[in-house]
């Protein structure tokens, strides 16, 4: 039996209805297996069964474990959002912003390592500058990259908080790879680094068009 069949005898025997909360599964955190058996009065072996058929087999069990991430980031952002710490409102920022963007970030590793994994399978580090330091009659935002959490990424966001407002840098890899620290200019922070101020579509990578795509639909 093709895919198109099954999904059509699943249509006439449950209804449309049973097709959106399928296909819902994928994304949302607080839908299980369980919950869409209880409302349509099948089993929970059906259900997976049915998943297997279209998504591909074990599919429920994987997603246990990505949503159980998913979930527990959702809750950390709720809790983030209305901390007063601004490293912690700063990372509920861009944690929304990557959502929003359809990157579907989770937790990679500790929560406190702040690295997340996007679905193109690359790591981001969160790193926030909130003091300025003096050096040689200047005064900077110096950044610590030498951490292996931040080595192992494949972008690093930098977020400085300039009176009472936060600015994004995205780095690819290249500019902070061979640094033990990323130096910007306090009095004028846009300067050597002016390129990387809120390039959310370095997180594409060659895939851009789907990054203006989602930006234009965003601004709607």
């Amino acid at each position: 039996m093709t895919l198109e069949k099954f999904v059509h005898g699943l249509q006439k025997r449950h209804g449309e209805e049973l097709l959106m909360a399928i296909k819902d599964l994928r994304h949302d955190p607080f839908l299980s297996g369980s919950a869409i058996a209880g409302k349509f009065g099948l089993t929970r072996e059906r259900v997976r069964q049915i998943c297997d058929v279209i998504y591909g087999k074990g599919f429920l069990s994987y997603r246990k474990r990505e949503l159980y991430s998913k979930k527990q980031l959702f809750l950390l952002c709720q809790k983030w959002k209305e901390s007063k710490d601004l490293k912690n409102q700063a990372y509920a920022l861009v944690i929304e912003r990557l959502q929003k963007m359809g990157l579907e970030p989770v937790l990679h590793g500790k929560v406190k390592l702040r690295l997340l994994q996007i679905k193109n399978n690359k790591l981001i580090k969160f790193k926030i500058s909130t003091k300025v330091t003096r050096l040689n009659r200047h005064t900077y935002y110096v950044v610590r990259v030498s951490a292996p959490s931040v080595k192992k990424a494949h972008i690093l966001i930098v977020v400085l908080y300039i009176q009472e407002k936060f600015y994004f840098f995205i780095f690819p890899r290249k500019i902070f790879a061979q640094k033990s620290y990323l130096c910007i200019d306090a009095t004028n922070p846009q300067s050597i680094y002016k390129p990387y101020l809120n390039k959310w579509d370095i997180l594409f990578g060659s895939n851009v068009k789907i990054y203006n795509f989602i930006n234009c639909f965003n601004k709607q």
